[in-house]
C-alpha cells in the first residue's frame, strides 16, 4: 500500500497558531518533512520545512484531479526550492517521480486515493491534538471540512 508518513517539526511551537491568517496557517505553521512509500521504494522529503497542511490538502486536490480523467498529469512545485514532485496517472496506475531524485513510484490509483487520504486524515487529527483550539479558526475549517468528505 502507499503510505506517506510525516513528522511535524517544532509541535510545542503550533499550540499557539490558534489566531493566524489563511496565509500563515496554510504555509507557515505545522511545518516538517514526509516520506512517501510504496512497497520498497521512497522518495524522501526530510527536509523540515514543508508546509504539511498545504502539502496535504493539495495532494488530496491533485488526486481528485487524478483521478477524473484516465490519462493526467499534475504537479506539486515547492516554493522554498526548486523541488517538483510529478503525478502521471496512466489508466488505472499513478506514477511518482521528482525533480530531485531518481526513485519513482507506481502504484494502483485506488491505492493512491486511499494513501492520500490516510496521509489527510492523520495529519488533521494530530493537528487538532496538538492544538486543541485549532477548530474555533474559521481559517481551518476549510483543512476540518475536506476531513469530512474523506473515503477511507
Amino acid at each position: 500500500m502507499f503510505k506517506i508518513n510525516y513528522t511535524i517539526s517544532n509541535s510545542e511551537r503550533e499550540k499557539k497558531s490558534l489566531e493566524v491568517n489563511d496565509t500563515t496557517l496554510r504555509y507557515y505553521s505545522f511545518q516538517g518533512s514526509v516520506l512517501l512509500k510504496y512497497n520498497n521504494s521512497k522518495i524522501n522529503l526530510d527536509w523540515g520545512w514543508i508546509p504539511l497542511l498545504d502539502f496535504a490538502y493539495t495532494l488530496l486536490l491533485i488526486c481528485e484531479d487524478l483521478l477524473s480523467e484516465e490519462f493526467s498529469r499534475e504537479e506539486f512545485e515547492f516554493t522554498e526550492s526548486d523541488g517538483v514532485l510529478y503525478f502521471i496517472r496512466k489508466e488505472n496506475s499513478v506514477e511518482i517521480s521528482t525533480s530531485f531524485s531518481n526513485e519513482i513510484l507506481i502504484m494502483s490509483i485506488v491505492s493512491f486515493q486511499k494513501g492520500v487520504s490516510y496521509f489527510y486524515y492523520e495529519l488533521i487529527t494530530q493537528v487538532k491534538k496538538i492544538n486543541k483550539e485549532i477548530t474555533n479558526n474559521p481559517n481551518f475549517k476549510v483543512f476540518d471540512d475536506k476531513l469530512h468528505n474523506l473515503n477511507i
